[in-house]
Parts: structure tokens; sequence; C-alpha cells
């Protein structure tokens, strides 16, 4: 279940709350999202995750590939 705030400017004018959510809104805006009933983002932070320990694992991740992908190509000097 995500919440959003239609009460912000994105949405001015827009006649369907729904209509609005996909041609006006954006991930931004979510106020709140649940999942299995438990609050897992509120308010711009995310409360089930430690975001600083994604962050690093993402770039762990991403080095190790980018060193993958190094290695797998050939130099020919002409």
């Amino acid at each position: 279940m995500v919440f959003y705030d239609l009460g912000d400017i994105s949405y001015a004018g827009c006649h369907n709350p729904f209509v609005g959510l996909v041609t006006c809104g954006n991930s931004s805006l979510v106020k709140m999202t649940m999942v299995n009933g438990k609050i897992v983002y509120k308010d711009g932070k995310l409360l089930a995750m430690d975001i600083d320990d994604i962050k690093e694992k993402a770039n762990e991740i991403s080095k190790k590939i980018v060193e993958k992908e190094r290695s797998n190509k050939k130099v020919t000097l002409e």
C-alpha cells in the first residue's frame, strides 16, 4: 500500500486522482509505503533497511562489475 500527498502542487488542476498519479506524480511525493501491514517507508526515509549498507553494497558490486569488464577486454596496439 502506498500513500501519496495528492495536495501537492504537482497535482494541481488534475480532475482525477488516479490519472494524476500516472501523469503528474513522481516517487518523491510518496508519503508512506506499507508492506504486509508494516510501514517500510515514511516521510522520505526507509525504516526497514539500512540505506548506508545498501549504498555500500551497491558500490562494491559496481566496482566488481567494472573490474571484471576491464579484465575481459583485450588491448591491441596498432
